[in-house]
């Protein structure tokens, strides 16, 4: 059974939610959200900042930062960029773009249901990183990025969900990459029972976006468990803030790869080594967007003597494996390892990620300003994604990238 429940939160101020909403953190370098959040005072980036962003000149410490972080948060609501609903409900969140939509829900979900295993994930997660975000938590004590669940959609939520978007949303607005970014409030009893009913139905959900984040949540409220001898079980840290979309309507990207060098190949001895385990065909010098792969198991590979297709000769996957049948795996054990020597590819400096909502010319420049190769890859499932879940398995690193992604800012619960 799975329970999602109401809440009361601070939302943006219809009028100002173009200024608040945080771009995706991901897409930006470090110097880039500087330079963004003393351009955009409003934007809940100057809520989420990290040392690193600043020049080596202005660095604050690091406990100094999350209390400038906090202090920021405080003005903002005493200035009228938040507004406060004291009223319980769950938000209906739609994200339109490019002829791609999807709608969820925004709830609060146990953290009991993440340590139990009934919110099912596909990623590890580094400690080192979570230190940091629980830090973050303990001073600022504030969510905003609702983690991404995803579900087996059901007529229920669909129906009650439709009726909601007949009516006036609650926010709207286009977003600065092209999003509609409209929410509806659900406070109506008969209306959060149906759908709170139809999660109730489910054995689990599953983890789409947020693994760190869920792995924080998880440790902080253990601690403030601890700390807290009159601890009763209905406080607000005991609760995670989700967005929850269909499982149909959800779209992933894929993660593209870029190495630093050919380990010491030719590019001839590399296409001959490819041609073990890929029927190799040359592309040259086509626009980008037409050498993308079109189905699971082929590859797209940049070379600065052009784009070349790569398509998995027969026999040499295995389906019935969930992880090593995945294109991420198929490209690590069969090329980035053995040929390219990249042996840790969470760790490896020669390789970098470069998410699917970059278009492939992104690709070609790393290539032609000196980096050796790149690879495009076909976006993994929701499907594989779910069933390797599933089966309590972990993909490999940089697999998915959910797209378009849940704006932080819209929605801040304190804790």
């Amino acid at each position: 059974m799975t329970m999602i429940r109401p809440f009361q939160c601070y939302h943006a101020n219809p009028d100002l939610a173009y200024e608040v909403a945080c771009p995706a953190y991901d897409m930006m370098a470090p110097g880039e959200r500087h330079e963004f959040a003393l351009a955009h005072p409003r934007n809940y980036l100057n809520v989420m900042r990290s040392t690193e962003e600043f020049p080596e000149s202005e660095r604050p410490a690091f406990d100094e930062n999350l209390q400038r972080n906090s202090a920021r948060l405080q003005q903002m609501i005493r200035d009228g960029v938040f507004q406060y609903n004291s009223t319980p409900g769950i938000y209906v969140y739609r994200l339109a773009v490019d002829g791609h939509a999807q709608t969820g829900l925004i709830a609060e979900i146990p953290v009991d249901e993440f340590d139990s295993g009934r919110i099912r994930k596909h990623e590890h997660t580094r400690r080192d990183k979570e230190e940091i975000l629980i830090r973050y938590r303990d001073t600022v004590r504030a969510s905003s990025t609702p983690i991404t669940l995803t579900y087996p959609a059901s007529d229920t939520v669909d129906q009650v969900v439709e009726r909601v978007e007949q009516r006036s949303p609650l926010i709207e607005f286009v977003s600065d990459d092209g999003v509609r970014q409209t929410i509806w409030f659900v406070g109506a009893p008969d209306e959060i029972e149906a759908l709170q009913s139809a999660f109730a139905a489910y054995e689990a959900l599953y983890l789409a976006d947020g693994h760190h984040r869920s792995a924080v949540v998880q440790k902080w409220a253990a601690r403030r468990r601890a700390e807290n001898p009159d601890h009763r079980g209905d406080e607000p840290y005991n609760f995670v803030l989700t967005a929850i979309f269909p499982d149909r309507q959800m779209r992933i990207l894929e993660y593209n790869r870029i190495v630093r060098d050919l380990n010491g190949l030719t590019e001839e001895h590399l296409l001959q080594r490819l041609d073990d385990d890929f029927a190799v065909e040359p592309l040259g010098a086509i626009p980008a967007e037409e050498a993308r792969p079109r189905e699971r198991h082929e590859f797209s590979m940049y070379l600065p003597s052009g784009w070349y297709r790569l398509v998995v000769r027969p026999g040499r996957v295995d389906e019935d494996d969930p992880v090593r049948c995945l294109d991420a795996c198929v490209l690590q054990e069969r090329v980035l390892g053995p040929i390219l020597g990249i042996e840790d590819p969470r760790g490896d400096p020669r390789l970098e990620y470069v998410p699917g909502a970059c278009d492939l010319e992104e690709l070609e420049g790393r290539v032609q300003s000196g980096w050796g190769v790149a690879f495009a890859c076909y976006p993994t499932s929701v499907a594989e994604m779910m069933a390797i879940a599933d089966a309590g398995e972990v993909m490999p690193p940089k697999s998915t990238w959910v797209d378009p992604k849940v704006r932080s800012g819209l929605l801040v619960r304190l804790r």
